[in-house]
């Protein structure tokens, strides 16, 4: 059977996705560089965008046992929530002592029960047995534990490997504060991994699961950028993003000038022994803009003149990638999100396909083709068995 706290990180998940707000689960916080040493998880993390392009965060934390400490949990939330710069923190329970809730609410943790949820749950007239996009836990999770075990293995092809780099990128270090070095490995690993695949693998669940969630991580920077540069002046914009796209997030002139410090003193130290650097060694081709810089400032161009639509994007873009029609008619807000924002999220994939290259095999959404035949399958969704559960885990990846 499902594990139950997956279920009910799984409901929270869709509340919000009812209400056409983004919200994503299984985030891990890195307690090193290596990711040897995971700090905690993140059950639910909410992201709700304004037209200004401000971002407000809010997360749960669900336990789907009758024994838990709630004042523990409420002060680990407390601290979780100012890590990663969230607004609000919720606590869903089993049961709870009502003495409690004035300590939590003091913390800024809303605690609520399971009965309350399945109450909001009713209001947003949300069907028991359907998960929109990535809250279909039956479909999403064994895909992607599938993934990230292929990718593990001593036989792995460079295809699995980079698949599990880009879902570890996604789940561990991306949906951190943004900064434009993180923009740049995720435009890097997206080039990689259309580079590495060969045309069958391309269209493996495995592949299109981790571009899908790239594409997905991509709108938010996008959005993020937008706020960034809502500080610069509109005669600067171009420069700016290109410095920012050639040096991530160091300064300019500090960067270079390390770069040419660094190129004078080996030249320098040939010069001193007779020789001296091959002339097509040119250090100033480590500071042109890459390729891609015209097509993505475009973007942000066109993101900028329309931020009424682009606060939708994220979720729009989540829909598109993980969704289905016949699902989303049954979330009217999700239906909408999805409306405003969809011509921008046809946009992002524009440019990712012209722009950066990547084969167009790679951005169709995971809910065609072999997903839709599983969910048609035997399985029924919501109510999938374990041996249900093991079948999933071992088809429709390669």
């Amino acid at each position: 059977m499902t594990n139950a706290g997956v279920v009910l990180e799984a409901r929270v998940q869709r509340l919000f996705l009812a209400q056409g707000i983004f919200a994503e689960r299984g985030l891990l916080p890195s307690a090193d560089i290596d990711h040897r040493l995971l700090a905690t998880d993140i059950d639910v993390l909410v992201s709700e965008y304004s037209s200004g392009f401000h971002l407000t965060r809010r997360h749960a934390e669900c336990k789907s046992g009758r024994r838990v400490a709630i004042l523990d949990r409420v002060l680990w939330l407390n601290g979780v929530r100012a890590m990663l710069g969230a607004d609000a923190s919720y606590l869903v329970l089993e049961s709870f002592d009502e003495d409690a809730t004035d300590f939590a609410r003091s913390l800024s943790v809303d605690v609520m029960t399971v009965k309350q949820l399945a109450t909001w749950e009713k209001a947003f007239n949300i069907p028991a047995d359907e998960w929109p996009n990535r809250s279909d836990f039956g479909l999403i999770d064994p895909v992607r534990k599938r993934s990230l075990s292929l990718g593990k293995q001593n036989n792995a092809s460079e295809m699995d490997k980079i698949v599990r780099q880009a879902i570890n990128f996604v789940e561990i270090d991306s949906w951190r504060l943004f900064g434009y070095a993180r923009l740049n490995r995720l435009l890097r690993i997206l080039r990689t991994l259309s580079d590495v695949s060969s045309p069958k693998e391309a269209r493996s669940l495995g592949a299109r699961y981790s571009v899908s969630a790239l594409l997905v991580r991509l709108c938010q920077y996008l959005l993020a950028m937008c706020l960034d540069i809502s500080r610069v002046p509109v005669s600067d914009l171009h420069s700016y993003l290109q410095n920012r796209l050639v040096y991530g997030d160091q300064d300019p002139n500090r960067a270079s000038g390390l770069v040419r410090n660094t190129v004078d003193w080996m030249s320098q130290a040939l010069r001193n022994r007779g020789m001296s650097i091959p002339p097509e060694v040119d250090s100033n081709r480590l500071f042109h803009p890459p390729v891609f810089s015209e097509g993505l400032i475009s973007l942000i161009e066109r993101i900028l003149s329309a931020p009424d639509e682009a606060r939708y994007l994220p979720v729009a873009m989540e829909t598109e990638q993980f969704g289905s029609e016949s699902e989303i008619d049954l979330f009217p807000r999700l239906r909408s999100a999805w409306l405003a924002g969809r011509s921008l999220s046809a946009l992002v994939k524009g440019f990712v396909i012209a722009s950066l290259g990547v084969n167009a095999s790679l951005l169709k959404p995971l809910h065609e083709n072999e997903a839709q035949k599983l969910k048609q399958g035997s399985v029924k969704k919501g109510k999938r068995s374990s041996s249900d559960q093991t079948k999933l885990d071992f088809e429709g990846t390669h």
